[in-house]
């Protein structure tokens, strides 16, 4: 199921990206997408928060609780940092319809297509990742 989710966070990403492409508000198409989006990354977080702990003895789940919550706070950290800084400097040009200096909605939003291509990416790699623990059934 994680890995699904991780390829339905993909596919979400990739949406959102090519729906605002354009410049455009997306229409009607854009909440559905967010919702594929928002839905990947709940179908991924608990399970693999699960799997993550699952294989912890009684021991160490004091340093295991800590381990768990710094992790995902270091990662969105980078994530935003990394992700961020790819976004803002496609989007820092100015664009044919900006004001004196300021990118028009043309350019933040191939900015956003660009920036969504490594993200889709990263989760699809996180898809395959978890590939081989998947179990088969006997």
């Amino acid at each position: 199921m994680i890995a699904a989710a991780c390829a339905l966070t993909a596919a979400g990403y990739l949406g959102i990206g090519w729906a605002l492409r354009t410049g455009g508000h997306g229409g009607l198409v854009l909440p559905a997408l967010q919702l594929l989006w928002g839905l990947g990354l709940g179908y991924t977080t608990s399970p693999l928060l699960t799997l993550a702990l699952s294989r912890i003895g009684p021991a160490d789940a004091s340093d295991a609780s800590g381990v768990l919550t710094t992790v995902p706070q270091l990662a969105q950290v980078v994530g935003v940092a990394a992700y961020g800084s790819v976004f803002l400097a496609l989007a820092d040009r100015p664009g044919p319809a900006g004001a004196a200096g300021a990118p028009s909605a043309v350019v933040s939003a191939q900015a956003l297509y660009a920036t969504a291509l490594p993200v889709a990416a990263g989760a699809l790699l996180g898809a395959l990742a978890l590939l081989p623990l998947l179990r088969t059934r006997r």
